[in-house]
């Protein structure tokens, strides 16, 4: 009945076994935890995690006390009250229970073994849901060739590891492993599933991901496009897959310059979000941001702030904070091309207040911030609070390993600036040369920021009388 997807009724036939059971052997006999096992199981496959982990703790207790802590069967109980536990939310108890169940498992049945594999793999998801991406990689990199082993290497049980593995390599901004662990997924879903499945759409997605992290527009582009036809007929116009994808197709258009095809984009999107999970939500808030980024390249800065304003009256009505202070920083930004100076500071000083949280966004937001706020200090004379305020930037960014990308180039390029003013030109043109350096090896040798750097470069080299380090760098 569970295997037909009849849980209920099979629910119903585990407590009626359990009951006659119980009246036969006693409420502590290996059977018993089985029944356990089996009924949450069931009710883990119907999503009901609060019950099934009443289940598998029964199962756990009794298992634990017949067959002991180092038994297989309490492993594997103890495996699935992990899962259970990063399902409602629990993720630091949930990877306790795992670990503990690994150790046993890899004690008694080896590194090569499918239950081991599959731990390493509950393991995964559990750090991939607490934000670990380091520890989520590497336990789906143990799981790989055990899943193999098993299932064979062309499944799709291994193409959902290699998803997944992946999403954590994205993450965790290793673009090459990434990439071609998100190709050999699409390989084997298009291989095993076909094209016209969720599985393949959504592996279409993750490589679009990928290939724009890796500059590569127009890759991506055809990937989201693939991939919004699949979703499009699999799961309807309206659905909110469809939206993600032409977000992200606008994103694309956006970066290209073409601003009427993103404005369409994003409009359709923001329909679908609105018409499915109503106007008051975070995917809303993030499409008008992203309209108004559109107006700013448009250069209509009224355009713009109306946009980010709108995001900011949603983010505000959900307690977003997050999304509360990247639209406050967005309007900072406009304020200050319009050299509104005073308003600017006080949008950046708002955003900086909310951006209170220890995890990885809020620190990169509030790295971008300082950064800005370095910028406004320097044309505002404050030169000490500028060079402190780019420094902080910077720190953290070294504390996200992302001290060599594209936002410490604008932070380097910041500070070189300030050091300009203050007339330590050696200082600024250490700073101009690292900025130059993140901005090639991540945007290319012909992007517009490399040549507005290596145009810095040039004055700076001018006013150090090197005219001949000038003229080649202009």
């Amino acid at each position: 009945l569970a295997k037909q997807g009849d849980f209920d009724a099979a629910i119903d036939s585990y407590s009626e076994a359990l009951q006659i059971s119980k009246k036969l052997l006693g409420s502590n006999d290996p059977q018993i935890a089985s029944l356990h096992f089996l009924c949450g199981s069931t009710l883990f496959d119907r999503c009901d995690f609060k019950a099934a982990l009443v289940s598998f703790r029964e199962s756990v207790k009794i298992r634990k006390l017949k067959l002991g802590l180092e038994s297989k069967e309490t492993a594997k109980s103890v495996c699935m009250v992990g899962q259970t536990l990063e399902k409602i939310g629990e993720y630091d108890l949930a990877i306790d229970c795992l670990k503990e169940a690994l150790e046993v498992l890899l004690l008694i049945k080896g590194e090569e073994s499918l239950d081991v594999a599959n731990c390493h793999q509950a393991l995964g998801m559990a750090f991939k849901a607490k934000g670990d991406d380091e520890q989520a990689a590497s336990n789906f990199a143990a799981a790989i060739q055990p899943r193999k082993m098993f299932f064979g290497e062309e499944s799709a049980e291994v193409s959902l590891t290699y998803f997944e593995l992946a999403e954590s390599n994205l993450r965790l901004r290793y673009w090459d492993t990434a990439y071609n662990k998100s190709l050999e997924a699409l390989r084997l879903r298009k291989m095993i599933l076909g094209t016209e499945c969720i599985e393949y759409a959504e592996s279409l997605s993750q490589l679009g991901g990928i290939q724009l992290a890796l500059l590569k527009q127009s890759e991506a582009l055809n990937c989201f496009l693939e991939a919004l036809k699949v979703f499009s007929a699999v799961e309807g116009r309206g659905h909110v897959t469809v939206a993600e994808c032409l977000e992200k197709i606008g994103l694309i258009h956006m970066e290209q310059g073409q601003h009427s095809d993103a404005t369409d984009s994003l409009k359709r999107a923001m329909k679908i979000y609105t018409e499915t999970l109503g106007g008051l939500t975070s995917q809303v808030a993030n499409v008008l941001r992203m309209l108004g980024k559109v107006e700013v390249l448009k250069e209509s800065p009224d355009n713009a702030i109306k946009y980010f304003k709108q995001s900011v009256h949603i983010s505000k009505e959900i307690n977003d904070d997050i999304s509360f202070a990247v639209s406050l920083y967005e309007i900072g930004t406009v304020l200050e091309r319009l050299d509104k100076k005073g308003e600017a500071m006080e949008c950046l000083k708002e955003s900086l207040r909310l951006l209170r949280g220890n995890d990885n966004k809020s620190k990169l937001i509030r790295a971008k911030v300082l950064n800005r706020m370095g910028s406004l200090l320097r044309h505002q004379d404050k030169i000490n609070e500028a060079v402190t305020a780019c420094m902080k930037s910077l720190d953290l960014l070294t504390e996200l390993k992302r001290d060599s990308d594209v936002e410490a180039g604008e932070t380097c390029q910041t500070l070189a600036s300030i050091y300009e003013v203050k007339g330590e030109h050696d200082v600024a043109l250490e700073f101009f040369q690292k900025a130059h350096k993140y901005f090639l090896d991540r945007l290319g040798p012909k992007d517009l920021s490399v040549a507005l750097v290596l145009n810095n470069l040039g004055i700076n080299s001018a006013r150090r009388k090197d005219f001949e380090e000038a003229f080649s760098y202009c």
